[in-house]
């Protein structure tokens, strides 16, 4: 991955994280939870979606691109749009979903 592009996915999940805070979606506490034993997809049966992205999501994301092994795909745009559908946030909501979206068109057009 070229020097730019990591540069932009990084910057892209600095957009999501300030998006989180901004409307309230991210917590300052640390996570206690184990999900080792998790069977749904995005630990839905042990975090929120907001908490995936935050303690999931994010981390490794990061982790991720700074050592060059980024996904080769991404669709967590598309499971918030599922997510939010569902809620009376959606509204609130609908600028952090562009971002996800933003980020997985970021990954998935450099594969194409």
């Amino acid at each position: 991955m070229n020097e730019d592009r990591t540069t932009q996915l990084l910057n892209k999940l600095v957009e999501i994280q300030t998006e989180m805070e901004r409307i309230g979606y991210w917590k300052d506490e640390s996570l206690s939870v184990d999900t080792s034993d998790s069977k749904e997809d995005f630990m839905a049966d042990k975090l929120s979606f907001e908490q995936w992205l935050q303690y999931i999501f994010i981390p490794r994301a990061r982790e991720a691109i700074k050592n060059d092994r980024a996904p080769s795909q991404s669709m967590v745009g598309t499971k918030a749009m599922r997510e939010y559908d569902y809620m009376s946030k959606v509204e609130e909501a609908l600028p952090l979903v562009d971002l996800l979206n933003e980020f997985d068109d970021l990954i998935n057009d450099s594969n194409s």
